[in-house]
């Protein structure tokens, strides 16, 4: 399905989530407050990867603790948004977070981890 961010529609229409979605995970990138490392320096790192579940994961087995700080604050965020869209929509907060996990994998740039089917992580 082809969606069009810049159609207006109205609020409740489903097709404009994703388009949502993509603002608040793009938000989310620039608003941290984990100085010591962003979202971008670790995605493109390899230190974190996109779930299928809207969330990050951390990927290496001996993990920074600025990588497990900016996981927690970012999931935080993000599970606070996802709660705030599912009421505003009237749907689950586990259709929108599905949602933003599919997004999120989509928009990750290639070499970045993320979650495929089969539950591990790979680069894409």
């Amino acid at each position: 399905m082809k969606v069009d961010c810049f159609r207006r529609t109205r609020t409740s229409d489903v097709r404009t989530l994703p388009c949502l979605l993509l603002a608040i995970l793009i938000s989310l990138c620039v608003i941290s407050p984990v100085a010591a490392l962003t979202l971008e320096e670790a995605k493109s790192g390899g230190f974190v990867g996109e779930l299928r579940n809207g969330y990050l994961s951390s990927i290496t087995g001996d993990v920074r603790d600025d990588v497990l700080a900016l996981v927690k604050d970012v999931n935080a965020k993000r599970r606070e948004k996802y709660k705030e869209i599912a009421k505003k929509r009237g749907i689950s907060v586990e259709v929108v977070e599905k949602l933003a996990g599919k997004t999120a994998i989509e928009r990750s740039s290639k070499g970045e981890f993320v979650q495929a089917a089969d539950g591990s992580l790979i680069r894409k």
